[in-house]
């Protein structure tokens, strides 16, 4: 399951109420910052990832496109 839910309490019930049920439901979860990763994960996530990070991946990738860089170095890197 993938939970992009902007909102704190909002992902918090969405992260435990089906970790209750399915206790072997792989979670993934986008946070707003460290202290909401680490909400999450205690409340259930099975990974996190934080917002400003995947903004700043997909920054550095279309950087290095323009700088003529191929795909599939960028995806190595």
């Amino acid at each position: 399951m993938k939970l992009t839910i902007d909102n704190h309490d909002g992902a918090m019930r969405a992260v435990s109420l089906p970790r209750q049920h399915y206790p072997d439901l792989p979670i993934l979860a986008r946070a707003r910052d460290r202290d909401h990763c680490a909400a999450l994960a205690e409340a259930g996530a099975t990974a996190t990832v934080l917002a400003a990070m995947e903004s700043e991946l997909r920054i550095a990738g279309a950087m290095m496109r323009a700088l003529g860089v191929d795909d599939t170095a960028i995806t190595a890197a």
